[in-house]
């Protein structure tokens, strides 16, 4: 009886500790977008703005088979939604190419 009660507490808690500690409230949040590695960068605008489904050059879709990711406009990384736009592979490298992207 007792475990069951600590598992219906523990299922309680969750999502309040889920709202503390996420985003800037999280200990581990990198404040400084400066030290924001690319990983962490992309997990953050996948979180924000979803999966991306379209390239925005190309017109390709996910559900014709296309790898669509989020590619970073300026190359500054910095948390800033307007910064990202979704680019196919092909477009992305191209994108990289005429932008100098390091």
């Amino acid at each position: 009886m007792i475990e069951l009660r600590m598992i219906e507490r523990t299922k309680l808690r969750r999502p309040f500790y889920r709202h503390v500690y996420s985003g800037e409230d999280h200990p581990n949040w990198e404040k400084n977008d400066k030290n924001l590695g690319l990983q962490g960068l992309h997990d953050w605008i996948r979180r924000v703005k979803g999966l991306p489904q379209v390239c925005l050059l190309c017109g390709i879709t996910k559900q014709e088979g296309a790898d669509i990711h989020w590619s970073d406009k300026l190359h500054k990384r910095q948390r800033k939604e307007e910064n990202f736009h979704s680019l196919c592979e092909q477009c992305h490298k191209k994108w990289d190419k005429k932008h100098n992207a390091k």
